[in-house]
């Protein structure tokens, strides 16, 4: 019987330890949810007192008058270049370019803090 208890919480631990994620996950996550119009699962990645809540309720407002068909002909597969360019004192900054439309190439910078634990995004900055 101690032996099942012992090796349960060993396994929750382990499972504990293999879910937090980086910065870059965090971002990644971010970006498909949105591409997806998986609302939920984006906010999930922000913080909801930070700068980006603002262009988040902007972009849901919109997909919300969007038609299923208009949604459909927008969803794409993009190929993201993700750089983390610092991870200092529970902040981070996320470098995004896209890599597959040279023709509309963009640059997105992310803005990361630690939250209870885990990175949400706080700020999103475009340089095109």
């Amino acid at each position: 019987m101690k032996k099942n208890i012992v090796f349960i919480c060993l396994i929750l631990f382990m499972n504990s330890c293999k879910s937090e994620q980086n910065p870059k996950d965090v971002v990644l996550i971010y970006l498909n949810s949105i591409d997806k119009y998986d609302f939920i699962k984006a906010e999930e990645q922000i913080d909801l007192n930070g700068e980006v809540l603002r262009g988040f309720n902007y972009i849901k407002a919109k997909a919300k008058k969007m038609t299923e068909s208009e949604k459909k002909a927008m969803i794409q597969k993009p190929n993201y270049n993700i750089v983390l360019k610092t991870n200092e004192n529970g902040f981070a900054k996320v470098f995004v370019s896209n890599i597959e439309n040279e023709a509309r190439t963009y640059i997105i910078d992310f803005y990361l803090k630690k939250i209870n634990g885990k990175w949400k995004i706080y700020k999103i900055e475009s340089n095109t």
